[in-house]
Order: C-alpha cells, then structure tokens, then sequence
C-alpha cells in the first residue's frame, strides 16, 4: 500500500523519495522508527504496518503489514498492483506535489460512492482533478459509468495509458491499438495520453483522417505521434495538457491530408482515362472481322516484340477481359475453361495468346503439374488446336513479360498477391496469384 496513517493523518511513502530518486532520509528515519513503535496503522483494517523502501528504482517505496496473515484486503494478492503501476502512479504524484506544491495530492483516494482514484488533487483555485493511469484494459463500461461520476461531481479527469515509446512509433493505424486505446484516440479531446514510465515520457497521439470525395468508403487514416519529458509540458489543473502538440498535429495532418488528396485526385484522372479508353477498345474488338480472326491462330508461335512505347500504352490502357477467369480455369474450373476459350475464340489477339501461355508457364514452374492439361483445353476449345506447354524455361526467374520483355516481379497489394512487370508504370502487365 502507498498510504497509512500516522498520528491521525494520512502519509505517502513516495515522499520518502523525490523525482530524481534522491532519499529524504530523516523522513525516512522518522516513520521507520514510527513503524517500530506501532505509531503506522492500515487504512483499511487499523493494524500496525511499517514502511519498505530499498532501492526505489527497482520496487517503489510502501507500506506494508507487519503480520502477513491478517486478513486485510491490502493482502490479498488478486488486488495488488505491478510494480510498474505503481512507479507509474509515483511518477505522477510527484509531478503534481512539484508543480502545485501548496495543494493535497492522494493516491488511492476512495469516494463517497466507494470507487477510488489512482491520484486526486483538489487545487487552491477550487479546481478538482482525478488522474486515472491504466496499464491494462478497461470495460468500457466501466469507463462510461466511472467518467459520468466523475462529470457528477465537477471533477475534471485525466485518463493515461501505459505505453512504450519505441513500440508505440511503429503503430501506423489506430486498428493497431487495443479497442480502449481506441476509446481514447475517439472520445473527450480524441488525443489519448501514454506514460512511458522507464523514459518518464508522456507521449501524445492523435488520428489523421482523409476521407476520399471520388470513393465511397476509401479513408485513409495514419497515428501522430509525440512523446515529451515532464519538463516541457504543463498539466493544468483541470487536466489539460499544454504543449506544442496541437500545433505540431495540424502541420502534419495538412502534409498527410493535401498527400492522400493528391493521390485520390491522380487516381481518379487515371480511373477515367482507362473507362474511356476501355470504351474505345470495347468498339475496336467489335469491329473486327472474320479475317483477322482467322489471322490470329498464325502467331502461335510467333514472337512479337513491342516496337516503341505507345504499344506498351496501348496494352497498359486496356483490360483483358478474361484475366479475372484464368485464376479459376487454371485450377480446373469447366465454366472458367469455356469462357477464358470463348474470349481467345471470338476476341483474342496474339497479346492474349502470349499472356495465358505465360501465365500457364508461370503457374506450372510453381508446381502445378495439371497446369499442362488445362493449357491444352483452351487452346483446343478456341480452336487454335490441341498444343503442349513447351518450356524453355527453368525457373521463374527466366519468364519475362510477354509484352515489353521486363521481368517479372512478385508484388503483394490490398487485394493480395500478384505478379508485375518491373518497367512499371510504362507497362502495366500484371496477374494475380
């Protein structure tokens, strides 16, 4: 226990100690000899207790019961806090006594309604503020109800979390937090507040969130982060925290918002650019006629190779219909097989024939033997005839894009995995995987 009694009056053995660790050894002295005498009593069951201070970096300065069977509720080892609550809420304390010498700060101040606070302060300036310091979870629930009672009793309150410095700066997004940690970055100010108790940091975060206008439900959103020493920042008494984090937040919520705008802005143009084209291309494959059709099954083994960039935009800039019911006829599918044969039938072109034969070599030099069969099918059923997977190759490493002859680079996106061409975005051959 932090607290006890000491002729009549309630005592802190943090004060056994200050910030820096430095030792108040006649205070120290005083209620080690008071312990002795049984001049310490528990706030909870009366009995005599005696203070335990060693090395404070180690375990924090407390109180503790002489007899270790006396059945009082500070015994019970369900209710104990870590030490790292503890030094946590020692941190705390001593900040508030430093700032605010003239006032009562109590730790484990219990109220009316029997709930208590990890710190209270009740201010010269008839301020009151409650300091709750969270190391694990909380119900939210819990928090509602205990955070109306406090609005109840014109208390303000200032709720911190545990976190680590080094770990929380690798969070990018704030489903990478726990869901109270969620709360905090939601409600009250929307900046939740991390004590970082081996660096003695309070470390601020805030959400960045871009909504894009083109989209339905495309948002980005990216974690700001900040940490500071207890000397650069101030805590009001009704809790507020002054420091140069909002400032420093809307800089970097401007870079991050005019970012993503930029982005969804080029995207969109790109979006529309390929419609329209995608339209012209749709008129071009219905116009062709039965003699270029026939053409087509010349370039079997033909090798085209692209001549100058606009064919590599021309491929870039267009869909391939079909490219979505490969994935499925490569693993057998016979609806996926007659329509992947019906398109190279009535649409194809010798790009077309270039690509499944590639993506077919792909896949089998991955392992997948049957690869071989279904190949044969689809030539055989768009009529270009019956026709084996001959393979130069070896390995993976030796195909190239069947379109500019750039290598073929294994990518993973939000959609999962694909394979790409390396003279992105000159040429944008690609298929999932």
């Amino acid at each position: 226990m932090e607290t006890c009694l000491y002729k009549g009056k309630q005592i802190c053995a943090y004060d056994v100690i200050n910030a820096n660790y430095a030792l108040n050894y006649e205070l120290k002295k005083e209620w080690k000899i008071a312990g002795k005498v049984g001049e310490l009593l528990c706030e909870e069951c009366g009995k005599e207790v005696q203070l335990k201070v060693n090395d404070p970096r180690k375990r924090v300065p407390h109180f503790a019961h002489k007899s270790k069977d006396d059945g009082c509720s500070f015994s019970n080892k369900s209710l104990r806090e870590s030490e790292e609550h503890k030094k946590g809420k020692m941190i705390l304390y001593h900040y508030f006594k430093e700032k605010y010498p003239d006032t009562n700060a109590k730790i484990n101040y219990r109220f009316s309604n029997k709930r208590r606070a990890d710190l209270y302060i009740e201010f010269n300036n008839s301020d009151k503020l409650a300091v709750e310091y969270q190391r694990t979870e909380l119900d939210i629930i819990y928090w509602q109800e205990k955070h109306e009672e406090y609005k109840n009793l014109n208390i303000n309150i200032l709720w911190i979390l545990s976190g680590k410095e080094e770990k929380l700066k690798l969070k990018e997004k704030q489903v990478e937090v726990t869901f109270f940690q969620q709360v905090m970055l939601n409600e009250l100010d929307e900046v939740a507040v991390f004590l970082d108790v081996d660096n003695v940091k309070l470390i601020l975060v805030k959400n960045m969130r871009y909504s894009a206008p083109y989209v339905s439900n495309n948002d980005f959103e990216e974690l700001y982060i900040k940490s500071y020493n207890f000397n650069d920042i101030t805590i009001h008494t009704n809790g507020k925290i002054e420091c140069d984090f909002i400032d420093e937040y809307k800089k970097a919520n401007e870079r991050f918002t005019n970012y993503y705008a930029k982005k969804c802005l080029y995207e969109e143009k790109q979006r529309l650019l390929y419609k329209e084209q995608e339209k012209k291309r749709r008129i071009e494959l219905l116009n062709k006629t039965a003699e270029q059709r026939v053409i087509q099954s010349k370039f079997e083994n033909s090798e085209i190779k692209i001549k100058n960039k606009e064919e590599i935009k021309r491929y870039c800039n267009s869909n391939i219909p079909y490219k979505n019911r490969i994935k499925y006829a490569l693993k057998g599918d016979k609806k996926s097989i007659e329509c992947t044969a019906k398109y190279l039938r009535e649409w194809g072109s010798s790009d077309d024939f270039k690509i499944i034969t590639l993506i077919c070599k792909y896949f089998y030099l991955k392992g997948s033997v049957e690869i071989k069969d279904t190949y044969g099918k689809i030539l055989e059923k768009s009529g270009f005839g019956y026709s084996s997977l001959e393979l130069q190759e070896k390995t993976v490493s030796e195909l190239v894009c069947p379109i500019c002859n750039g290598k073929l680079i294994e990518r993973y996106g939000k959609f999962g995995s694909f394979v790409s061409c390396s003279n992105y975005p000159q040429c944008k051959f690609s298929f999932k995987i």
